[in-house]
């Protein structure tokens, strides 16, 4: 209660984390609790089984969680369904090989990473818990704790905030890793969260993918390199407005190739009357 307390006071929200299947007996009990609690919402986590009886589970309890004006979110749980279309409230599903398992495993790949924003995010949205500020190229990374380093460059980890979807967003690892680098702040703390148009600017399966968000009257671009050598990409950005522009590019040095942390940041002015000619490192991305 005086963490929820002292949110309140910064103006945040406090959601809990909690095993789902801890609540099955009583599920209205339970969230009825946490609302007079003064919670925002809550993470059911560990359900890890995908049948009729977990569906029906989760169902009821989203929406017993949206007649509280409660969110949810939800790990260890199947692929999701749509049932955020029914319940809002319902903000994101892990339902993925998340950063998380880069504490243990090799497998949270750059080539891993773009199949979930090619597979995964079509299905919703995607709580991926990245953000990481230590980025490695694969033949360099090593599992280690507390703070974990994400596989690919910079660019690529940056790219992850637009191509996975979700209205919440969470930064791995030391907070002041993100506000001791400027830049970093700016990005992270400047980019929305919700949308209003997506399109595929360029994309081959297994390989690339770049993507365009708008927020009201502004465009936001990421690509991610899934493969183990550079590429070259030129953009048709033909469906932005016809009207000069400012342009924020974080994108990867001729260093990202060895260390993966390393990115550029730069400024240009555009009207985007031809294509646009990004590179990206291996492993790699641009935004």
């Amino acid at each position: 209660k005086k963490i929820v307390h002292y949110g309140k006071a910064k103006g945040v929200k406090i959601i809990l984390w909690t095993s789902g299947w801890a609540l099955r007996k009583d599920p209205k009990q339970a969230i009825a609790g946490f609302k007079k609690l003064g919670v925002g919402g809550v993470m059911l986590d560990f359900i890890n089984r995908d049948d009729a009886i977990a569906q029906k589970f989760i169902e009821n309890f989203v929406a017993e969680a949206a007649r509280h004006e409660l969110v949810v979110l939800l790990h260890g749980v199947g692929k999701p369904a749509g049932l955020e279309i029914r319940y809002p409230n319902l903000i994101a599903v892990e339902a993925g090989l998340g950063h998380e398992y880069s504490r243990a495993s090799h497998d949270v790949t750059p080539a891993h990473k773009l199949h979930l924003a090619q597979i995964r995010s079509l299905q919703g949205h995607f709580d991926y818990h990245g953000g990481s500020m230590i980025n490695e190229q694969p033949d360099r990374f090593q599992p280690k704790r507390p703070v974990v380093p994400t596989q690919g460059t910079r660019a690529n980890e940056l790219a992850t905030r637009l191509l996975y979807p979700s209205p919440l967003q969470v930064l791995a690892g030391d907070p002041e890793d993100y506000l001791g680098d400027p830049r970093m702040k700016e990005f992270y703390f400047g980019m929305p969260t919700t949308w209003d148009e997506t399109r595929v600017v360029a994309a081959e399966f297994g390989k690339y993918l770049v993507l365009a968000r708008r927020k009201g009257r502004n465009w936001f671009l990421a690509g991610m390199n899934g493969t183990s050598t550079e590429l070259n990409l030129a953009l048709n950005l033909s469906f932005l407005p016809k009207e000069r522009a400012l342009v924020k590019i974080y994108a990867d040095t001729p260093l990202s190739d060895q260390i993966g942390s390393d990115y550029r940041y730069s400024e240009v002015g555009s009207v985007f009357d031809e294509p646009l000619s990004i590179k990206m490192a291996r492993n790699g991305g641009w935004v």
